[in-house]
């Protein structure tokens, strides 16, 4: 027997233990954990030594006390694998390591724990992401099932060592009549698949690969069960096709599970150490004539009595873990996940001012939120019936959300509703004798009202001219203690009255009383009464919130293909609103009913006069500039070009296409003309009395005495120099007394210059 040692809570050694009994080592292979449990005398002398969270040593591993059973004679202890710093190390925040190995998450996990990755054999690069508080235990279990590997710790060293697969096949058999004393079976296929749809981030799967967006495994059997796996921290293709072919490897034969009573002869003689010895993760053949069974398992779980090899048990499975725990821990994790949303809700609601039955009202939207949404991680399909009730939550939800919008929007036509200010100039009081602001304890500060005679007994607020319109009338009251079943308030608001039943005031919180009232135009008021004699009604927060024909209506509908948002809004007589199409290759925006349409998809925006077609595109704006077309035909942009033949000549243009009949610029003459008149514009074709292939002029044009250069007359073909003899002076009987030569020189039918004698 191998003497146990007892550390304190401070580590330091207080003892080393003997005289113990049922000495027992579980390992689980698929989280590297350890436990062991133990005897001992309930007089032993170390007895008082043995305490929750002090530490006991074997040769190889370090453990926590954390379960004491006493009984008359011996106590049982229960120890788990120390690996304090670990779990003691947290991530408040989510814990987040993109396209890593395993050994760089963990060393990044692990950083200042003192724990270290060993040997790692497994160099495939994975994505963890956590939103919720983990810590850095939880890492390393997240990092075994997504990097699907194993691990042995080594909690002396602190170390631990990480492979694809632990353990070999030494062909090691457990055999009835040999090793085998007794054995059990679970057998089932309600996991059992044989086709799976693998979907990462961003709708990626293996078909542009593989051609094809599945993958068959057909060990087992011919038909096809189908399985969709959508994992959105799968960012690589490859990644993805490596563990769904994993998965559906495990997930298309039948899971098996052994329980088996085996003996360790191996440690039991060392006749048997080479052939029948096996550890945690090994192959073994198992041989049952009982059971007519023969075929190879790994083991997945050893309980060892070190000091009664002939006790020890073993459970071995075709799988490290079944598709059902799996599932089972994507459950807890959605549930965990859904309940902090729900305490983020329910701690901003409680921040927020409600009574009682507002609260009630709101946790439970929010429960129904979180069923369905935790119900949603877990199918990738729904009855119809199922679907139906989400979208009916969800929808409630949201209306919810505007409704508390347009509250906030809306205009509060009382003033000084809580009485913060008592009974300023903006309430009348009819019985100053009786009435009053006062505070009350657990309620704060309220207006009191009191009828002790026949006569009425109010206060009264002049809301001013208002519009037409639905407003919403609320206010908050309660009473004094022992009235509850009497006191009675009666409020006339916007010409409209109404009173509360008996029983309905509590005298140690308010009731909020709240209705809708559709008036005409006017001056309105809003009366308060005090209905019972000698009953006292307490009243804060009155409020008059208008307009309410002034809505919003809010719809969201998520599908497979896309997300579609839509808002309405009424104002009066006028209706506005937006609708918000998104899906795996662009977005459209449509404004009042789709009376105009915006697209963005990955290389611009396009804008269409209503639904979207050739014949209704407008515009459209990309890298090359703004396209514009007309009646489902392409007219021409406004961009940048340059040069051929020298891209460093760079230019905006204006361009029209080959069949485009015009560009102008044109204005319209009149405040109340109906057309715009072309000023200047190019004709590819005859248009009206504007030839084709020419700029014509609607205007005059002013070249403010710049010139005009390479110019050419229709008709003016004239070139070169006209010489000739001017006159200078004429003789008496009429023959040239004087002259010069002189000269006019013609360029395609333009006089370009000229010379001549001035004298």
């Amino acid at each position: 027997m191998r003497a146990l040692q007892i550390f304190n809570d401070k580590k330091k050694r207080i003892g080393t233990l003997s005289g113990f009994k049922n000495k027992e080592i579980t390992t689980t292979l698929d989280s590297g954990d350890k436990e062991l449990s133990f005897s001992y005398p309930t007089a032993g002398a170390l007895v008082d030594l043995l305490k929750e969270e002090y530490y006991i040593r074997t040769k190889t591993d370090e453990y926590v006390i954390k379960a004491v059973e006493k009984g008359e004679q011996f106590n049982k202890y229960t120890a788990v694998l120390n690996v304090e710093e670990l779990e003691g190390t947290p991530f408040p925040y989510g814990f987040e390591s993109q396209e890593q190995t395993i050994k760089a998450c963990l060393e990044f996990a692990f950083e200042g724990t003192g724990w270290h990755v060993g040997t790692c054999t497994v160099t495939k690069k994975r994505t963890i992401d956590e939103q919720e508080s983990v810590t850095a235990w939880d890492v390393l279990q997240k990092c075994l099932t997504t990097y699907r590997c194993e691990c042995i710790i080594h909690s002396l060293t602190k170390t631990i060592d990480i492979y694809d697969r632990i353990g070999s096949d030494k062909g090691c058999y457990f055999m009835e009549g040999l090793n085998l004393r007794k054995i059990s079976l679970k057998s089932d296929t309600y996991d059992f698949y044989t086709r799976i749809y693998p979907i990462g981030k961003d709708g990626i799967t293996p078909e542009w690969l593989t051609g094809k967006d599945y993958i068959d495994n057909f060990q087992y059997s011919s038909k096809i069960k189908a399985y969709v796996w959508k994992d959105e921290r799968y960012t690589n293709t490859t990644s993805l096709i490596e563990d769904a072919t994993a998965k559906i490897e495990e997930m298309s034969r039948p899971y098996k599970a052994y329980t088996a009573e085996v003996v360790d002869l191996a440690k039991a003689s060392e006749e048997y150490k080479d052939i029948l010895s096996y550890g945690i993760g090994d192959t073994v053949t198992l041989v049952s004539k009982k059971t007519r069974t023969r075929e190879k398992q790994r083991i997945v779980k050893i309980t060892e009595y070190p000091e009664s090899p002939e006790k020890n048990t073993v459970e071995i499975s075709n799988a490290r873990k079944t598709f059902a725990e799996i599932q089972k821990e994507e459950t807890a994790a959605a549930t965990e996940e859904a309940v902090s949303i729900s305490n983020r809700a329910t701690k901003k609601v409680l921040e927020s001012y409600s009574t009682t039955e507002e609260i009630e009202t709101k946790i439970t939207a929010s429960k129904e939120a979180i069923e369905e949404g935790v119900s949603y991680k877990l199918k990738n399909y729904y009855t119809s019936v199922e679907m139906d009730s989400l979208i009916k939550a969800t929808k409630d939800e949201i209306s919810q959300e505007v409704k508390h919008v347009e509250e906030n929007s809306m205009h509060n036509y009382v003033v000084n509703g809580d009485f913060s200010n008592g009974f300023d100039d903006n309430w009348y009081n009819n019985d100053e004798t009786n009435n009053s602001v006062m505070d009350v304890s657990g309620l704060g500060t309220v207006a009191k009202i009191l009828k002790t005679s026949s006569s009425s007994s109010y206060i009264r607020q002049n809301l001013g001219k208002i519009p037409a319109g639905t407003y919403r009338v609320r206010y908050k009251a309660a009473t004094a203690a022992g009235y509850e079943s009497t006191a009675r308030v009666q409020v006339g608001a916007l010409g409209s009255y109404s009173t509360t039943s008996s029983g309905m005031l509590k005298s140690k919180e308010f009731t909020t009383i709240e209705r809708e009232i559709t008036v005409s135009e006017g001056t309105k008021y809003i009366y308060i009464y005090a209905y019972t004699q000698n009953a006292p009604v307490y009243i804060t927060d009155i409020e008059v919130l208008g307009l309410y024909s002034l809505y919003a209506d809010a719809k969201i509908q998520v599908t497979a293909e896309e997300i579609t948002s839509e808002v309405n809004k009424k104002v009066n007589s006028d209706d506005f609103g937006t609708l918000i199409t998104q899906n795996a290759y662009n977005v459209r925006i449509a404004f009042n009913k789709g009376s105009s349409y915006m697209q963005f998809d990955s290389t611009g925006i396009t804008m269409y006069t209503g639904t979207i077609t050739d014949n209704t595109k407008r515009t459209r704006f990309d890298y090359n500039g703004e396209h514009f077309y007309r009646d489902g035909k392409y007219v021409g942009k406004i961009g940048t070009n340059t040069m051929i033949g020298n891209d460093s000549q760079r230019g905006l243009v204006f361009d029209i296409e080959y069949d485009t009949a015009y560009m102008s610029w044109a204005n319209k003459e009149s405040a109340n003309g109906s057309s715009y008149m072309m000023k200047w514009a190019y004709c590819t074709q005859q248009c009206d009395n504007y030839e084709a292939n020419m700029l014509h002029a609607g205007a005059d044009i002013n070249m403010h005495y710049h010139k005009l250069r390479n110019v050419s007359f229709e008709d003016g073909a004239i070139n070169g120099t006209l010489t000739f003899k001017q006159p200078l002076a004429v003789s008496s009987d009429g023959t040239l007394s004087k002259w010069a030569t002189a000269t006019l020189t013609f360029k395609n039918g333009i006089l370009i210059s000229g010379a001549w004698s001035n004298g």
